[in-house]
This record gives structure tokens, sequence and C-alpha cells, in this order.
């Protein structure tokens, strides 16, 4: 598995920086996602264990960052 910096992983990564981490060939899991009928997300959470939040991914365990802010601009409020 490649080195991810402790503040990468706090802060959040991207699913392709966690699918090179553990050497998942991005182009395999989409397609692999594709036949067992999982979105991309569902299927490297299940292979990482890794957890997702606001379109990144944290490790196990850890606790999640406050939710962003909706912005208030998009005339919801």
């Amino acid at each position: 598995m490649a080195e991810l910096s402790e503040n990468d992983a706090t802060k959040g990564i991207r699913q392709r920086q966690l699918c090179e981490s553990f050497e998942m060939e991005y182009r395999d899991v989409v397609k692999t996602a594709k036949e067992k009928g999982l979105s991309t997300h569902e299927y490297v959470i299940q292979q990482t264990g890794w957890q997702l939040f606001e379109d990144l991914y944290y490790p196990p365990g850890q606790k999640l960052p406050a939710p962003r802010r909706e912005n208030k601009a998009k005339g919801n409020g």
C-alpha cells in the first residue's frame, strides 16, 4: 500500500488517491463496481473500509469533520 501522510488522511482524500494508495487500478474499480451493481463509492468503501463524507474518504474510525454549510445563495434560504 502506498504511503499516505497523516495530514492527507485527516483532511480526507479523493477516490482516485485512495485507490492508488491501495494499489487498485481505477479502471478495474469502475468495471468491477458496475458488474456488481454498485457505485464506485460503495465498492471502494467495501474494499478499503474507509468512510466517505462529502466526496472525501477518511480512515476507519476517524472522527469526521463538521459538515460544510450549504450556500444560501442557491435559493434554499
